[in-house]
């Protein structure tokens, strides 16, 4: 899902860092948090929203335990603002 949104995003000129705000959809929340979390910290590292010194540009989220429509373990959605793409 995260590498999914990632080059969503690329192809749009933009990366993670630029995104203020995500929603994700976890079917099952409680039974893989800790996983999912894990997970997406180490992607978050990858692209520089978690950085080693500290500096985190965590975007605002929210993670709604609900099944997706079409019974997908998880979904999101994001938002993202071109024009301000730190390097």
């Amino acid at each position: 899902m995260l590498e999914t949104a990632e080059s969503v995003l690329s192809s749009a000129g933009v990366n993670f860092l630029t995104v203020p705000r995500t929603w994700m959809w976890l079917k099952d929340i409680l039974a893989w948090y800790g996983d999912f979390n894990l997970a997406r910290n180490t992607f978050f590292k990858k692209c520089g929203v978690i950085t080693e010194n500290g500096n985190h540009k965590m975007p605002a989220s929210t993670g709604i335990g609900i099944r997706t429509e079409n019974g997908a373990l998880c979904a999101m959605e994001l938002a993202a603002i071109a024009g301000i793409c730190p390097r």
